[in-house]
């Protein structure tokens, strides 16, 4: 696996910037005082990630090599064949500029985002609701179990998930794994060659949950319906390649939804995850800054008060691409839980009370080489109409592009 630090910095900054934001506020973020139906203060730690982070995107033309003088991107036009499209506007070809989220996916054929992996296509699987958990809207934010707190990481598999995997068997701890396909240049993750198949079968063997935070990690607020559609179907291709099904759970990168984002994702059976504890661990990766991150999680988890009417019900975000995440922050994380009386991590479809055959979709069409697991074929879910909202119920978006 390659250790691609200036884009691993790229991919965690421009995450935490474009917003974890999770909340899709109408108008963008002067909106915050408007959100007094829902109450402003469950949302806070979406605002000011954002916010605060807002400033630290990577400007365009960091990028100084060029496999060719073209440039490329708004105004200047596409790539030859056969080129990336950097996010400085140069073209090329190798992973500085053909890695995602970077490459401008309008601007160049040969981004890994244009790059679907191999065996058919997932878009003619059906996608029936089952169960009660609401399906696309404005999103899941809270457990439903009133006493549990779900552990989940974003952005891997990569060189630090083995840890973290290492960890939550420590603590027989179970957590929430949103899948990038093929984010930082690491390859596909049903590229054997990578050891990503084999990290995703250990996750789901463990009985961790898997769901899918897209292909390589686009905003899809900011790009066109087909990009939209083909970071869904492209992660779910890989997952059928590693495993022979794919998730119904999904988080969108940087929390960033619009409308017409959230009306695909109901239509494509997804339920839509976010989070209330953001441990802010992309900012503090370092065991001088950990701290902070410990911290930030402390000052909600004091928040709790079972019997005076204030319960657990967290969903907590960190990063598994991390290294003081896997090697300092999670074991401090199941300590301080055990401590306060939490217990140990539960997965999302867990605290939401819903049950595993709901999490996965049986697909076929792998090629023909792919190892892939039939751990599904005996589940047959029985559909039930979900309760859910509207698939247009998802309110405005601030508008960040990568």
């Amino acid at each position: 696996m390659r250790l691609h630090s200036w884009l691993l910095t790229v991919l965690s900054i421009a995450h935490s910037a474009i917003g974890h934001g999770g909340l899709k506020l109408l108008g963008g973020f002067d909106a915050v005082s408007n959100l007094q139906p829902r109450g402003a203060s469950q949302f806070a730690p979406h605002v000011n990630h954002a916010l605060q982070h807002r400033a630290a995107l990577p400007q365009p033309g960091y990028i100084d090599e060029r496999a060719v003088n073209l440039r490329c991107g708004p105004g200047n036009g596409s790539c030859p064949t056969g080129y990336c499209c950097s996010i400085g506007g140069y073209c090329g070809k190798d992973f500085h500029y053909c890695s995602g989220p970077a490459c401008q996916l309008s601007y160049g054929d040969k981004c890994d985002g244009n790059t679907s992996p191999l065996g058919s296509s997932t878009k003619d699987v059906a996608r029936p609701h089952l169960g009660n958990i609401s399906y696309g809207g404005t999103g899941l934010y809270f457990c439903q179990n009133k006493t549990q707190v779900a552990l989940t990481f974003d952005d891997g598999p990569y060189i630090f998930t083995e840890k973290v995997l290492d960890v939550l068997d420590q603590y027989s701890a179970k957590a929430t794994f949103f899948i990038t396909g093929n984010n930082m240049g690491k390859g596909q993750l049903d590229n054997a060659s990578t050891g990503y198949p084999q990290l995703l079968k250990r996750m789901h063997a463990a009985g961790h949950q898997v769901a899918s935070h897209t292909w390589t990690h686009q905003n899809l607020s900011a790009i066109t319906v087909q990009q939209r559609q083909n970071q869904m179907y492209y992660n779910e291709m890989a997952f059928r390649n590693v495993l022979g099904f794919f998730p119904t759970y999904m988080r969108p990168p940087y929390s960033e939804c619009n409308n017409e984002t959230q009306a695909m994702l109901y239509d494509m059976g997804y339920h839509v995850v976010y989070y209330n504890i953001d441990s802010n661990d992309y900012l503090n990766d370092d065991p001088t800054l950990i701290q902070n991150s410990k911290d930030a999680i402390n000052v909600q988890f004091a928040t709790v008060n079972v019997t005076a009417g204030y319960p657990a019900r967290f969903i907590v975000i960190d990063h598994d691409i991390h290294e003081q995440t896997a090697y300092n922050l999670t074991a401090w994380t199941l300590d301080r839980m055990l401590a306060l009386g939490f217990g140990t991590s539960v997965t999302v479809g867990e605290c939401l009370g819903d049950p595993p055959e709901n999490w996965y979709r049986a697909a076929s069409g792998a090629p023909a080489d792919a190892a892939v697991s039939q751990s599904l074929a005996n589940i047959t879910p029985t559909p039930i109409p979900s309760s859910g909202p509207s698939p247009t119920a998802c309110s405005g978006t601030v508008t960040l592009v990568v």
